[in-house]
């Protein structure tokens, strides 16, 4: 019985070493989860601000292109005369 008891506490023992391993492994994968979730949340940001710009670019070029035909035209018409 004494051999039992003392097989039931050093089981017992063990498993809650377990539980505590398992404790502070869930509280770190918690903590990189929410690390990650920051990470996500700053990179989604990048991508608004370069689609932004990337907008922002294709528009300038556009202008650019039809302010090029514009001056070619003009250049045409001018040594046309």
């Amino acid at each position: 019985m004494e051999k039992q008891n003392k097989t039931l506490h050093s089981d017992i023992a063990d498993k809650t070493h377990r539980m505590d391993d398992l404790h502070t492994s869930l509280a770190e994968a918690d903590i990189t989860k929410k690390k990650l979730a920051v990470e996500r949340g700053d990179l989604e940001k990048q991508i608004e601000e370069a689609d932004k710009t990337l907008r922002a670019l294709g528009k300038m070029k556009s202008s650019l292109a039809t302010q090029v035909k514009d001056r070619k035209l003009y250049a045409m018409t001018f040594i046309c005369r």
